[in-house]
Formats: C-alpha cells, structure tokens, sequence
C-alpha cells in the first residue's frame, strides 16, 4: 500500500452496508449509499494512512468503543437525511 487511504471512507461504508442490511426503511439503491457516504465524510475528519501497520494501528483506534459510536451516530444521520431527501424516484 503506497497511495494513501481515507480508512473513515472504508468504515463508513461497511457501517452503511450494514446498517441497510438491518434497517429495511432505508433504501439499498446505489445513489442514496453515496449520497449517505458523501454526507457522512463530510461531517468526520479523515483518516489517512499509507502502510498496511498503519492501517492496523489506525483501524484499532476509530473501532475503540466510543469513536465507533461517534461513526455510528454520523452514519445513521446521514441515513436518515437522505431518507428524508432521497435524489431518485420511488
């Protein structure tokens, strides 16, 4: 790994993905997942790293119990926003 990676981005996705999974109110379709991501990041610092050891080190650390809740908490408003405002038709 030698370009550098936003870690936020990848958990946010997962949380996302899983989140969709467990809650059916929330629209699966590829735009809305984006737009979920795109809010999200907007609102959380990144979190670069370029080693595969960073990655481990980083990863432990944004998964510590509190900062995990913090993401959480971020990722089910952004769901919720776009939700409220999805940009395609039912």
């Amino acid at each position: 790994m030698n370009e550098p990676i936003n870690l936020n981005e990848q958990i946010v996705k997962e949380m996302i993905e899983e989140q969709i999974k467990n809650n059916p109110e929330f629209c699966p379709c590829e735009q809305c997942k984006a737009d979920a991501l795109a809010y999200a990041l907007n609102k959380l610092p990144p979190q670069y790293v370029v080693s595969e050891k960073g990655k481990i080190i980083t990863r432990s650390n944004i998964l510590d119990t509190q900062k995990k809740t913090d993401l959480l908490v971020v990722v089910r408003r952004a769901l919720l926003h776009v939700q409220e405002m999805p940009r395609h038709n039912k």
